[in-house]
């Protein structure tokens, strides 16, 4: 069945890692598969912390690198 407001649910667990870049997040299901989530996504950068933030507050810090970007 397809509708128009699908949603995919997923546990935290099922992220290897997440990886921070200058214009995007990458996420990380294994070692081999990823997806790039671009930070344009974000309304700004008050919403990029909280992201993060929630990342940080769901994941073990081995499994999070982010970085100090300008924005």
């Amino acid at each position: 069945m397809t509708t128009e407001n699908s949603e995919n649910h997923r546990e935290w667990t099922y992220l290897y890692s997440i990886r921070e870049l200058k214009y995007g997040f990458v996420f990380y299901y294994s070692a081999y598969t990823a997806t790039l989530f671009p930070k344009r996504c974000f309304d700004s950068k008050k919403d990029i912390d909280f992201f993060k933030d929630l990342v940080s507050n769901h994941l073990s810090s081995d499994k999070v690198s982010f970085k100090n970007y300008s924005n």
